[in-house]
């Protein structure tokens, strides 16, 4: 990354599971880096951030006014109006305590100790509120080097919300106005226009290699707590993936399933199947139902009763008729329907472990499993009755 020195720092006396810490130091043509380095612990700061974090809890971060004005446009144009106080105070919300601290550290060439992934996602957000795409490098570095199961989602979910708009399929730009409120009041952001480096290019890097981490950890991802968690936009984003290794496309459909009877706790309204349908809404065809077998669609779409009688009877045709690419009331081809993605056979395992391993991990991470059962020749023969039935 240019313009940053990165070094690297295990901490000898963290927990068995936790990361190695992480040092990121702003480097600039000026030498202010080391003589900075005190200004943060002694009295020669100007301003005083206070940054509610929670009701009557405030962080507080001091800083030289001069030297974060002129390495950060966000504040530069907070003090043009030449008219603060010496050592004035100035509330800050709608960041954490301890990124926007990082962020002031970062702008003074003060060392930015990334420790944890919640530490790094917090930095991130207040790198991306005060346009700080050299810190918003180091944040996406660390999270992407610290990616694991049980903050995969979770990682993915910030940096869609808090990346540019160019990661960010399906999202709306965030106001990129810091919440600051002071007497007197600093300029809108909007009155002036910054030259940075747009910082969309590393956050897809980040988003990228989350997503293939999802791939290969789909069957455990899918049926966690954390997919039930996440919004709409990231669901749609994982779920129309043609790369997810999975057992069969059932845990889709489960994933969402549930995620829809979440969604509708959110709501605060009932779960029926109506409900659990409306909170989908296209979301319910990112489900590739013709890849699944005959059996499959029994067990999930017909008994959830998500599908409405006249789209399971022209699904039933499609199964039927393979050749055919098109349905009258569904909307989605049916070549996308069919499409299969990585399909591993296996014996699943209850709800938490979706494979009996046969083996031990891969390299990569995947599961080497026991082959699968097909079809009963009665499913495949109730299937067809149920063709009929419906004409």
């Amino acid at each position: 990354m240019n313009g940053i020195i990165l070094v690297a720092t295990r901490q000898q006396h963290c927990l068995a599971d936790e990361k190695p810490s992480i040092q990121y130091i702003k480097r600039h043509g000026k030498v202010h880096k080391r003589k900075s380095s005190t200004i943060l612990r002694s009295n020669s700061y100007d301003v005083l951030f206070l940054v509610e974090t929670e009701p009557k809890n405030v962080w507080r971060v001091p800083a030289q006014r001069k030297i974060i004005e002129e390495n950060n446009p966000v504040f530069k144009a907070m003090f043009s109006q030449d008219i603060w106080a010496p050592r004035g105070q100035i509330s800050v919300s709608d960041v954490d305590g301890r990124g926007f601290e990082n962020l002031i550290k970062f702008l003074h060439f003060e060392p930015v100790d990334l420790r944890s992934v919640h530490t790094a996602v917090a930095t991130l957000h207040a790198s991306q509120q005060y346009l700080c795409s050299e810190l918003t490098e180091c944040c996406v570095d660390y999270l992407g080097k610290n990616l694991t199961i049980s903050n995969v989602l979770k990682v993915l979910q910030h940096v869609l919300l808090y990346c540019p708009s160019g990661c960010r399929p399906n999202y709306e730009a965030p106001d990129p106005t810091p919440a600051l409120t002071s007497d007197p009041t600093a300029p809108p952001l909007e009155s002036f226009t910054p030259v940075i480096q747009d910082g969309s290019s590393v956050c897809s890097l980040l988003v990228k290699k989350c997503l293939d981490f999802i791939d290969k950890n789909a069957s455990i991802l899918l049926n966690s707590e954390e997919f039930e968690d996440l919004d709409r936009a990231a669901v749609e984003l994982i779920t129309k993936r043609d790369t997810l290794i999975l057992f069969d496309e059932l845990e889709v459909f489960d994933a969402l399933k549930s995620w829809a009877i979440c969604e509708c706790k959110r709501q605060n309204r009932e779960s029926t199947p109506a409900d659990q349908r409306n909170v989908l809404g296209d979301l319910l065809w990112t489900i590739r139902y013709l890849a699944m077998s005959s059996e499959q669609f029994m067990k999930g779409p017909v008994t959830s009763q998500l599908l409405l009688p006249e789209e399971q009877e022209q699904l039933i045709n499609l199964f039927l008729n393979s050749s055919s690419h098109y349905s009258d009331l569904i909307e989605v081809d049916a070549s996308y329907l069919r499409r299969k993605r990585n399909y591993q056979d296996g014996v699943k395992q209850g709800k938490k472990g979706r494979f009996r391993k046969n083996s031990d991990k891969n390299k990569d991470g995947s599961f080497e499993c026991e082959k699968r059962t097909t079809d009963s020749p009665y499913v495949e023969k109730f299937f067809v009755f149920l063709a009929l039935i419906f004409e």
